[in-house]
């Protein structure tokens, strides 16, 4: 793989748990 394709699948990977977390929070909030 590609260094390029690494990094940018890993950054997917991040923000994809971000967002979960984000999920969760919000579920806890209301």
């Amino acid at each position: 793989m590609k260094m390029m394709e690494w990094v940018e699948n890993k950054k997917e990977k991040i923000s994809k748990k971000k967002y979960l977390v984000l999920m969760k929070n919000q579920l806890t909030v209301f």
